[in-house]
Protein backbone atom coordinates (compact mmCIF):
# COMPACT_ATOMS: atom_id res chain seq x y z
CA UNK A 1 0.00 0.00 0.00
CA UNK A 2 1.66 3.32 -1.27
CA UNK A 3 -0.09 5.78 1.57
CA UNK A 4 -0.59 5.59 4.96
CA UNK A 5 -2.89 7.38 7.19
CA UNK A 6 -0.09 8.97 9.73
CA UNK A 7 0.35 12.00 12.20
CA UNK A 8 0.25 13.13 15.93
CA UNK A 9 -2.65 13.73 18.16
CA UNK A 10 -1.78 15.79 21.28
CA UNK A 11 -3.52 15.58 25.04
CA UNK A 12 -2.53 16.55 28.16
CA UNK A 13 0.16 15.24 29.72
CA UNK A 14 -1.65 13.13 32.66
CA UNK A 15 -1.39 9.41 33.93
CA UNK A 16 -5.06 8.34 32.55
CA UNK A 17 -4.20 9.39 29.22
CA UNK A 18 -0.89 7.33 29.24
CA UNK A 19 -2.55 4.32 30.64
CA UNK A 20 -5.09 4.21 28.26
CA UNK A 21 -2.31 4.74 25.53
CA UNK A 22 -0.40 1.74 26.69
CA UNK A 23 -4.07 -0.37 26.48
CA UNK A 24 -4.60 0.76 22.98
CA UNK A 25 -0.81 -0.39 21.98
CA UNK A 26 -1.83 -4.01 23.57
CA UNK A 27 -5.17 -4.03 22.03
CA UNK A 28 -4.28 -2.64 18.67
CA UNK A 29 -2.98 -5.09 15.84
CA UNK A 30 0.10 -4.80 13.91
CA UNK A 31 -1.39 -2.30 10.99
CA UNK A 32 -1.57 0.81 13.86
CA UNK A 33 1.33 1.78 15.21
CA UNK A 34 1.41 3.92 17.76
CA UNK A 35 4.19 5.71 18.99
CA UNK A 36 4.44 7.91 22.00
CA UNK A 37 5.58 11.24 22.82
CA UNK A 38 6.44 12.92 26.13
CA UNK A 39 7.61 17.02 26.32
CA UNK A 40 6.63 20.69 25.37
CA UNK A 41 3.98 21.46 22.73
CA UNK A 42 5.70 22.53 19.96
CA UNK A 43 4.91 25.98 18.21
CA UNK A 44 2.87 24.33 14.99
CA UNK A 45 -0.36 25.91 13.85
CA UNK A 46 -2.34 23.01 14.57
CA UNK A 47 -1.81 22.94 18.34
CA UNK A 48 -3.27 26.20 20.36
CA UNK A 49 -1.07 28.61 21.26
CA UNK A 50 -1.32 28.69 24.95
CA UNK A 51 -0.06 25.05 24.45
CA UNK A 52 2.83 26.21 23.27
CA UNK A 53 5.72 24.94 25.27
CA UNK A 54 3.30 23.43 27.74
CA UNK A 55 3.90 19.71 28.85
CA UNK A 56 1.95 17.02 27.01
CA UNK A 57 1.75 13.63 25.83
CA UNK A 58 1.53 12.45 22.27
CA UNK A 59 0.83 9.97 20.51
CA UNK A 60 2.34 9.48 16.87
CA UNK A 61 -0.09 7.31 14.69
CA UNK A 62 0.27 4.94 11.27
CA UNK A 63 -2.47 2.95 10.05
CA UNK A 64 -1.82 0.77 7.57
CA UNK A 65 -5.12 -0.26 6.81
CA UNK A 66 -7.82 0.72 4.63
CA UNK A 67 -8.83 4.13 4.06
CA UNK A 68 -12.49 3.52 4.48
CA UNK A 69 -11.50 2.91 8.07
CA UNK A 70 -9.59 5.57 8.93
CA UNK A 71 -12.31 7.53 10.78
CA UNK A 72 -12.35 4.61 13.54
CA UNK A 73 -8.70 4.96 14.15
CA UNK A 74 -8.93 8.80 14.85
CA UNK A 75 -12.38 7.71 16.82
CA UNK A 76 -9.94 5.27 19.21
CA UNK A 77 -7.30 8.08 19.41
CA UNK A 78 -10.29 10.42 20.41
CA UNK A 79 -11.27 8.04 23.47
CA UNK A 80 -7.56 8.43 25.17
CA UNK A 81 -8.23 11.79 26.39
CA UNK A 82 -8.73 15.39 25.69
CA UNK A 83 -7.82 16.25 22.23
CA UNK A 84 -5.31 19.26 22.30
CA UNK A 85 -4.46 19.47 18.56
CA UNK A 86 -3.92 16.85 15.69
CA UNK A 87 -2.49 16.93 12.09
CA UNK A 88 -3.46 13.51 10.50
CA UNK A 89 -3.92 12.89 7.05
CA UNK A 90 -2.81 9.85 3.82
CA UNK A 91 0.73 10.62 3.18
CA UNK A 92 3.22 8.02 1.76
CA UNK A 93 4.95 6.18 3.88
CA UNK A 94 8.35 7.79 4.16
CA UNK A 95 6.74 11.41 4.70
CA UNK A 96 5.96 10.43 8.36
CA UNK A 97 9.42 10.03 9.11
CA UNK A 98 10.05 13.99 8.15
CA UNK A 99 7.29 15.07 10.03
CA UNK A 100 9.20 16.82 12.77
CA UNK A 101 12.46 17.78 10.55
CA UNK A 102 11.71 21.39 11.23
CA UNK A 103 11.18 21.30 14.92
CA UNK A 104 15.20 19.61 14.74
CA UNK A 105 17.35 21.62 12.78
CA UNK A 106 21.05 19.84 12.39
CA UNK A 107 23.58 21.94 14.87
CA UNK A 108 21.20 20.64 18.53
CA UNK A 109 23.68 19.02 21.06
CA UNK A 110 22.05 15.63 22.83
CA UNK A 111 22.33 13.11 25.70
CA UNK A 112 20.70 9.92 25.12
CA UNK A 113 19.67 7.47 27.60
CA UNK A 114 17.33 4.51 26.88
CA UNK A 115 15.55 1.83 28.47
CA UNK A 116 13.47 -1.63 27.67
CA UNK A 117 10.45 -2.67 29.26
CA UNK A 118 7.46 -5.25 29.39
CA UNK A 119 4.51 -3.56 29.19
CA UNK A 120 4.01 0.09 31.33
CA UNK A 121 3.80 0.02 34.87
CA UNK A 122 1.58 2.12 36.60
CA UNK A 123 5.37 3.04 38.46
CA UNK A 124 6.88 3.85 35.07
CA UNK A 125 3.23 5.88 34.12
CA UNK A 126 3.97 8.43 37.19
CA UNK A 127 7.89 9.22 36.09
CA UNK A 128 6.68 10.32 32.75
CA UNK A 129 4.27 12.21 33.74
CA UNK A 130 6.88 13.78 37.06
CA UNK A 131 9.90 13.92 34.23
CA UNK A 132 7.90 14.85 31.58
CA UNK A 133 6.56 18.09 33.40
CA UNK A 134 10.30 19.29 33.41
CA UNK A 135 11.35 18.51 29.97
CA UNK A 136 13.52 21.05 29.41
CA UNK A 137 13.15 22.39 25.70
CA UNK A 138 10.96 22.09 22.68
CA UNK A 139 13.28 20.00 21.34
CA UNK A 140 13.55 17.36 24.00
CA UNK A 141 11.29 14.45 23.94
CA UNK A 142 10.85 11.48 25.66
CA UNK A 143 9.95 8.78 22.78
CA UNK A 144 8.24 5.42 23.81
CA UNK A 145 8.68 3.15 21.06
CA UNK A 146 6.35 -0.08 20.98
CA UNK A 147 8.17 -3.47 20.14
CA UNK A 148 5.10 -5.73 18.72
CA UNK A 149 4.50 -7.40 15.47
CA UNK A 150 6.95 -9.40 13.17
CA UNK A 151 9.84 -8.76 16.23
CA UNK A 152 8.37 -11.14 19.02
CA UNK A 153 8.19 -13.73 15.63
CA UNK A 154 11.97 -13.61 16.18
CA UNK A 155 13.62 -15.66 18.36
CA UNK A 156 15.87 -13.87 20.98
CA UNK A 157 19.52 -15.55 19.64
CA UNK A 158 18.98 -15.74 15.79
CA UNK A 159 20.30 -11.74 15.61
CA UNK A 160 22.33 -9.61 18.05
CA UNK A 161 19.02 -8.14 19.18
CA UNK A 162 18.22 -9.69 22.39
CA UNK A 163 15.40 -8.20 24.27
CA UNK A 164 12.19 -9.68 21.71
CA UNK A 165 10.53 -9.81 24.84
CA UNK A 166 9.94 -6.53 25.67
CA UNK A 167 6.86 -4.58 24.66
CA UNK A 168 8.49 -0.98 24.77
CA UNK A 169 11.73 0.77 24.31
CA UNK A 170 11.97 4.19 25.47
CA UNK A 171 14.70 6.93 24.48
CA UNK A 172 15.35 10.06 26.65
CA UNK A 173 17.34 12.83 25.53
CA UNK A 174 17.85 16.57 26.63
CA UNK A 175 18.09 18.48 23.27
CA UNK A 176 19.06 21.79 23.23
CA UNK A 177 21.02 24.79 21.48
CA UNK A 178 24.45 24.95 22.79
CA UNK A 179 26.57 22.28 24.87
CA UNK A 180 26.41 24.55 28.05
CA UNK A 181 22.54 24.25 28.40
CA UNK A 182 22.98 20.28 27.40
CA UNK A 183 25.27 19.64 29.96
CA UNK A 184 23.43 21.88 32.21
CA UNK A 185 20.53 18.95 31.74
CA UNK A 186 22.27 15.94 32.06
CA UNK A 187 21.16 15.41 35.56
CA UNK A 188 17.36 15.82 34.42
CA UNK A 189 17.44 12.91 32.06
CA UNK A 190 19.91 10.84 34.79
CA UNK A 191 16.96 11.21 37.57
CA UNK A 192 14.35 10.27 34.96
CA UNK A 193 16.42 6.82 34.03
CA UNK A 194 16.66 6.28 37.72
CA UNK A 195 13.50 6.84 37.86
CA UNK A 196 12.36 4.32 35.44
CA UNK A 197 14.96 1.63 36.38
CA UNK A 198 12.84 -0.58 38.75
CA UNK A 199 10.26 -1.09 36.15
CA UNK A 200 12.61 -1.60 33.28
CA UNK A 201 14.44 -4.45 31.85
CA UNK A 202 18.66 -4.38 32.45
CA UNK A 203 19.45 -3.38 29.04
CA UNK A 204 18.60 -0.57 26.60
CA UNK A 205 18.79 0.12 22.87
CA UNK A 206 22.14 0.50 21.90
CA UNK A 207 21.50 3.22 19.72
CA UNK A 208 19.77 5.32 22.60
CA UNK A 209 23.36 4.86 24.39
CA UNK A 210 25.75 8.06 25.70
CA UNK A 211 29.23 8.07 25.66
CA UNK A 212 28.86 7.62 29.37
CA UNK A 213 27.56 3.98 28.90
CA UNK A 214 30.27 2.76 27.79
CA UNK A 215 30.66 0.40 30.83
CA UNK A 216 30.72 -3.23 29.57
CA UNK A 217 28.43 -4.19 32.04
CA UNK A 218 25.93 -1.39 30.72
CA UNK A 219 27.16 -3.01 26.50
CA UNK A 220 26.63 -6.67 27.82
CA UNK A 221 23.34 -6.25 29.87
CA UNK A 222 22.01 -4.58 26.35
CA UNK A 223 22.76 -7.85 23.89
CA UNK A 224 22.15 -10.44 27.02
CA UNK A 225 22.87 -13.39 25.86
CA UNK A 226 24.05 -12.63 22.63
CA UNK A 227 27.09 -10.90 24.15
CA UNK A 228 29.69 -13.52 24.18
CA UNK A 229 28.73 -14.89 20.39
CA UNK A 230 29.21 -11.19 19.44
CA UNK A 231 32.84 -11.31 20.98
CA UNK A 232 34.04 -14.14 19.01
CA UNK A 233 33.10 -12.92 15.78
CA UNK A 234 34.83 -9.19 16.92
CA UNK A 235 38.11 -11.87 17.64
CA UNK A 236 37.37 -13.07 14.00
CA UNK A 237 37.26 -10.44 12.02
CA UNK A 238 38.30 -7.73 13.99
CA UNK A 239 40.93 -9.37 16.57
CA UNK A 240 42.65 -5.37 16.64
CA UNK A 241 39.65 -3.76 17.98
CA UNK A 242 40.02 -1.56 15.32
CA UNK A 243 36.28 -0.65 15.29
CA UNK A 244 35.81 0.49 18.65
CA UNK A 245 34.78 4.29 18.86
CA UNK A 246 31.33 3.26 19.38
CA UNK A 247 29.58 1.02 22.32
CA UNK A 248 32.44 -1.38 22.03
CA UNK A 249 32.17 -5.17 22.34
CA UNK A 250 36.03 -6.11 22.29
CA UNK A 251 37.45 -9.35 21.40
CA UNK A 252 37.17 -11.90 23.58
CA UNK A 253 40.88 -13.19 24.14
CA UNK A 254 42.28 -15.97 21.82
CA UNK A 255 41.69 -19.57 23.47
CA UNK A 256 45.09 -21.51 24.43
CA UNK A 257 45.59 -24.76 24.40
CA UNK A 258 48.03 -26.69 27.35
CA UNK A 259 47.92 -30.08 26.62
CA UNK A 260 44.21 -31.64 26.89
CA UNK A 261 42.73 -28.22 28.01
CA UNK A 262 41.57 -25.16 26.33
CA UNK A 263 41.50 -21.99 28.31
Amino acid sequence: MADILGGPTFYPLDGDVLRRYRDLVAESGERLGLLGYVGLGPPVPFLPERWHGRPLFGVVACWTGPEAEDDAVRARLDRLGPVIGRHMGRMPYPVINTLFDELLPAGLFHYWKGTFSKGLSDGAVDAYVEYGAATPSIQSATVIFPIDGACHRVAPEATAFAYRDADFATALSPTLTTRAECEANKDWVRRFVAALEPHCLAGGYVNFMDHDDQGQDRVRANYRQNYDRLAAVKRRYDPGNLFRLNHNIPPTPTPTVSGDQVS
